[in-house]
């Protein structure tokens, strides 16, 4: 219902800008973090898009970045 009203509705308990309120990606963000962050070593992990551009939303799961990932493995194998 915020939503409908035009009021923006943010999940603080989310890292990425995408699943943190944005819920899909910007263009123009992305384009201006290749360019002043080329190596992507500022905020590795926040940008779902610079980490996998091909990930679906509509999935419904939450996305872990390649750093984390290996980390929830190891504790799954251990």
């Amino acid at each position: 219902i915020h939503e409908d009203m035009g009021a923006m509705i943010f999940n603080p308990h989310r890292y990425t800008l995408e699943e943190g309120g944005m819920k899909q990606t910007d263009a123009v963000q992305l384009a201006f973090k290749r360019e002043t962050d080329p190596k992507g070593l500022l905020n590795p992990g926040k940008m779902i898009a610079w980490e996998n551009p091909d990930f679906d939303y509509a999935q419904g799961k939450n996305f872990l970045f390649p750093g984390l990932e290996a980390r929830a493995r190891a504790a799954e194998g251990a």
